[in-house]
This record gives C-alpha cells, sequence and structure tokens, in this order.
C-alpha cells in the first residue's frame, strides 16, 4: 500500500525536500524520516494531487516522474555509489567520445581577385627557325698551285689512305696487316682463326658452308637432336645404348611373336614358356639329367620334368607354393631300381597311389613320379 502525503509548501515541505537532497544547511537540524509500509512508497504530489514528483519506494528506488516535462537545463546530475549524495558531475565524467567528422560542406564562392603580382623573370630563347634560302653562288677563286701528286710505293700490293686531318690529302702508299693481307692483284686473304662468333651475325651460316665431320658430339648442346632432326631408319642397334629400351618405349602390340626368343619355333596352340622354350599347354620339356644327393630345382609353373639313374636319391623343394608341381623320371628301370626322394627340412610326402599309403620324408619304387605341394609342407605324389 502507498501513503500519500499531501501538503502545501511549509516549513515540514522544505525539511523533506533539504533532507532528500542532503542540503548542508541542514545538517545540524534532526532528521525527519518516514517509514513507508512492504512493498509502499513515499510519494510528493502536485497541489492538487494529480502528478507526482517524487517517489520514493520502499526497494530504495527514487523516482522524479515529473522531470522530463521540465525545461532542459545543460547541467549533468550525478550521484556518488558510496552515499547516494547527488550533486554536479566532475569533469569529463559524462564526455562522451569524439563523434566522428562531419561531412565537407559546398565550396564557398570565389572570393574577389587580388592585385596583379610582380612581373616574373624573362624566359629563355626559344628554338632557332628555319635555315633561309641558299644565297647565290660567289665567284670562282683564283686556280691554286698544282699539288705534289702521288708517292710511289715500296712493294707490291699496297694501298694508298688519306690523312687524318683537313684536307685529307693522299699519303704514301702503305702495306696491309692485321688479320687480312691483299696482293698486288687485289686479293684479300684472312688469317686462320681470325673471323669468331661475335664477328658472324646470326642464320648465316648454311649447310654448304659448314666441312664433312666438322661437327662433333661436344659441338651439339643437350636436347637439341629432337625426333624431327632425325632421318628415318638413320638409328641403328649400335646407337643405341644397353637397357635403353624400356617397357614405356614399347607401342602396345609392337613386338611381333618373330621378335621373341625361340620366336622362329613358336606354332600354333604353343606358348613360351618362362624359360624360353615354346610348348604346348600340358607338354613337359626335359629340364636335366640331376646327380645323386642333388636337390630337385623348384619349378612352380610346371612343363619341365628331371631325371635320374636309378637308386640316385634327390632332394625335393621346400613345399612352400600351393600348386607348384614336379615331375621325375628314373633312367634305365630295367635294374629294377628307382629314384629314391627324400624330402626337405620338416616337409613330408604323401604316399597317394603306389607301394601302400602313407606320409614320411622318403618316398621310392616307382620310376616316374608326379608331385604337387600344398604350399604348406606337403608334396602329395600319385
Amino acid at each position: 500500500m502507498n501513503h500519500s502525503i499531501q501538503t502545501r509548501p511549509s516549513l515540514l515541505h522544505a525539511a523533506l525536500v533539504a533532507a532528500c537532497l542532503g542540503s548542508a544547511a541542514m545538517a545540524q537540524a534532526a532528521d525527519v524520516r518516514i517509514t513507508v509500509p512492504p512493498g509502499g512508497g513515499f510519494v510528493v504530489r502536485s497541489a492538487n494531487g494529480t502528478q507526482e514528483g517524487l517517489r520514493v519506494q520502499d526497494g530504495g528506488g527514487v523516482f522524479l516522474p515529473t522531470l522530463s516535462a521540465q525545461t532542459p537545463v545543460a547541467t549533468v546530475l550525478c550521484f556518488e555509489t558510496t552515499t547516494g549524495a547527488l550533486g554536479p558531475c566532475a569533469a569529463g565524467v559524462a564526455a562522451g567520445p569524439t563523434g566522428a567528422t562531419g561531412a565537407t560542406g559546398p565550396t564557398g564562392a570565389t572570393g574577389p581577385a587580388g592585385t596583379a603580382g610582380v612581373a616574373g623573370a624573362t624566359g629563355a630563347t626559344g628554338a632557332a627557325g628555319p635555315a633561309g634560302a641558299a644565297g647565290a653562288t660567289g665567284a670562282a677563286g683564283t686556280a691554286g698551285a698544282t699539288g705534289a701528286g702521288y708517292a710511289n710505293g715500296t712493294a707490291g700490293g699496297q694501298i694508298t689512305l688519306t690523312s687524318s686531318s683537313s684536307p685529307f690529302s693522299p699519303q704514301s702508299p702503305v702495306t696491309l696487316t692485321g688479320d687480312a693481307s691483299l696482293s698486288n692483284t687485289g686479293v684479300l686473304t684472312i688469317v686462320d682463326g681470325a673471323i669468331t662468333n661475335n664477328k658472324i651475325a646470326n642464320l648465316t651460316i648454311a649447310n654448304a658452308n659448314i666441312a664433312v665431320n666438322a661437327i662433333t658430339t661436344s659441338k651439339v648442346a643437350n636436347g637439341t637432336v629432337t625426333t624431327s632432326k632425325m632421318a628415318d631408319q638413320a638409328i641403328s642397334t649400335l646407337k643405341l645404348l644397353d637397357s635403353a629400351v624400356t617397357n614405356v618405349k614399347l607401342a602396345d602390340d609392337a613386338v611381333s611373336v618373330s621378335k621373341l626368343q625361340g620366336g622362329a619355333a613358336a606354332a600354333s596352340g604353343t606358348y613360351l614358356r618362362s624359360d624360353g622354350v615354346w610348348v604346348q599347354p600340358g607338354q613337359l620339356v626335359q629340364g636335366g639329367t640331376l646327380s645323386s644327393g642333388a636337390t630337385v630345382p623348384s619349378t612352380p609353373t610346371g612343363g619341365v620334368y628331371y631325371a635320374a639313374q636309378g637308386g640316385s636319391t634327390l632332394t625335393l623343394p621346400p613345399a612352400n607354393v600351393a600348386g607348384q608341381t614336379l615331375t621325375i623320371l628314373t633312367l634305365d628301370p630295367q635294374n629294377g631300381a628307382s629314384v629314391i626322394l627324400q624330402s626337405s627340412g620338416a616337409d613330408t610326402i604323401v604316399n597317394a597311389s603306389f607301394s601302400g599309403s602313407g606320409i614320411g620324408s622318403t618316398l621310392q619304387g616307382a620310376f616316374k613320379y608326379f608331385l604337387l605341394s600344398d604350399g604348406n609342407g606337403q608334396w602329395f605324389a600319385n
């Protein structure tokens, strides 16, 4: 609830105003205290009670509702944060930042002309005008005395030169010296080595002016001999470096069968095996005869068989390539002795067809062995 105290101007009113403004003149007088109810406020109204001039709320808020309707003044009011005392602001407290520079105003009217200044110095003389027409030819002068004439030389092929100063009269004949010589018949000879690079104009030496075999390798700059400079079929096998023709230098389908190793033996239905032999699919080619105690060569692609004398012992290669096949034949089987096979290391041999079945490290009793590796240390024989 708000409690309003309406009164005419009096000493009490003056005391209240002085108390609110912290007047120094009333500092010694007793305070007038007004306690407002919770949520209420202290209000000072106009004489007719229609306008609030001052309101102090229970929470401490101070309001001057009619302040904005008063006549504006140029003084800024501040308060002290500790005591709440009101008063003029200190210098620089209420000053805002400097505003942006305003736009340039329009150019003013041109002022009256000033008095004439002092005359400047005389300028430089201008360029000379064109020459006038030639005057009439003067009268011929008196003929001069007869000259001495040319002097005789001291050798054939000499030339007569004029002097270096006016009247540039003829001098005694001299012999031509330096990088050239002159004969008495007018033939000029240039000494060897006299014409250097800086004496030759660009593009003036034609092919006909170059001696045979005169341009050597050292005279050719790197990268200057391009394909268009080479004649067709001019580069022979002798001109190619070993291993210079790599895969990237070969066009697709450029190498024919006749250019492959043993190409003359190629026939329909044959293929070139890794050992350079042309065979039909499934055809076996002898790889050689092995001595007792030898290790059978590894032939992962098959197509090669090996032979050994009956009674010989051969060691199989490691069974570490899945699908690898070996074919081994016994020579002169008429004596009844076959080749004896033994596995390598921890490998085993699986006998799947003859002399019973079983797994071990030794196999014998057949004149022809065909073995297949499982890639995991086992040879299967049949």
